[in-house]
């Protein structure tokens, strides 16, 4: 009896072990997909600092219309990916992954309709306290913005460990 016991725990861990492995194909998607995730938050991160040099470069002529080019670049690539990423078609076990990205590009459309339009009003009349409390309301949702991050980037982790990958580490520029 206990033998029968031993040899049906063995064969249920092996078809357990067996059914959690991930196959190949969804290694690959799933690489595939993080790999597609980092281009979007990277192409993010350089229109933020494309627009962040912008912003302190017309701070002292305080001609901060010229912004409103790289908002509108930065918030239709925002929508365009948006609807990417809804259409993009993966495992379903990834979906925890893909809605992180969607509220990551939301999270964005938020921080340049809130705050960084805002700074398209600023104008010569603007005084310098105006245009600094500006810059403030921005590090705040900046530090809101790093903290998502820290979420995505243990999601991320996540899924890379249970798909048997591994994330290669930040380069410096």
């Amino acid at each position: 009896m206990k033998k029968k016991i031993f040899w049906s725990m063995l064969l249920l861990a092996c078809f357990s072990m067996a059914y959690a492995q991930k196959t190949d194909k969804e290694k690959a998607d799933a690489l595939k997909f993080n790999e597609y995730m980092v281009e979007v938050i990277d192409t993010v991160y350089q229109y933020g600092v494309e627009w962040g040099n912008k912003a302190v470069e017309y701070k002292e002529t305080k001609t901060f219309h010229k912004l409103s080019f790289i908002n509108r670049k930065l918030f239709e690539y925002l929508e365009r990916k948006q609807l990417e990423v809804l259409r993009y078609k993966n495992a379903s076990d990834l979906d925890k992954l893909k809605i992180a990205l969607i509220d990551f590009l939301t999270i964005e459309k938020l921080i340049v309709q809130s705050s960084m339009v805002r700074f398209e009003y600023l104008d010569s009349q603007s005084s310098f306290e105006e245009i600094n409390n500006e810059f403030e309301n921005l590090k705040g949702i900046a530090q809101f913005e790093e903290e998502y991050m820290g979420k995505l980037k243990a999601l991320q982790e996540e899924t890379a460990k249970a798909y048997g990958y591994v994330i290669a580490p930040k380069r410096s520029n």
